[in-house]
């Protein structure tokens, strides 16, 4: 089971299998297009939750900035990671709220600063190599690729990368 709560203190264990699923979905179908649409409409996100529909979450939205969105997937960075295992408890409700605000059941992933730098450099190295990220299916849970199965790229693919996690955050080599 991807996500569990235990019976004792009803904390959510978000896997570290399901938070890969989700990286990788999320930078799968990843688009500056989705991003963008996304962006404009978090201020509805800031909305409903400011109208107390979701008041346990509320700081939950304020401490989050939007990094990669896929299709069906959106990967956050949390501000401060202290708030990691606090915000992974509401997971469920923030998921509806999405789901109720864009219409839409986005999957959600929360990384702190380390683990984003980690997996955009991950990115960066897996799309020059030629590495074609596929959708998984979370709840198959099929094998994620293996990271030395690589596909041959073309430039493409580094444009794609720049429009999905801007040049800024890019050094050429």
């Amino acid at each position: 089971e991807l996500i569990s709560k235990s019976i004792s203190n009803d904390k959510v264990l978000f896997s570290d299998t399901l938070k890969k699923i989700r990286i990788n979905n999320a930078f799968a179908t990843a688009s500056k297009v989705n991003k963008d649409v996304f962006i404009n409409n978090w201020k509805k996100v800031e909305d409903v939750v400011n109208n107390g529909d979701y008041n346990s979450i509320v700081g939950i939205i304020n401490d989050v900035s939007v990094l990669v969105v896929g299709d069906n997937n959106v990967i956050f960075l949390v501000k401060y990671d202290s708030l990691l295992d606090r915000i992974y408890n509401y997971v469920d409700i923030f998921e509806k709220l999405l789901l109720s605000t864009f219409e839409k059941d986005y999957k959600v992933v929360f990384l702190a600063n380390d683990e984003w730098l980690y997996e955009k450099d991950r990115y960066i190295k897996q799309i020059k190599s030629g590495y074609k990220y596929e959708y998984i299916d979370e709840d198959n849970n099929v094998n994620v690729k293996k990271d030395n199965e690589n596909i041959s790229g073309d430039i493409g693919d580094i444009d794609k990368l720049i429009s999905i996690i801007g040049n800024d955050v890019i050094s050429y080599k």
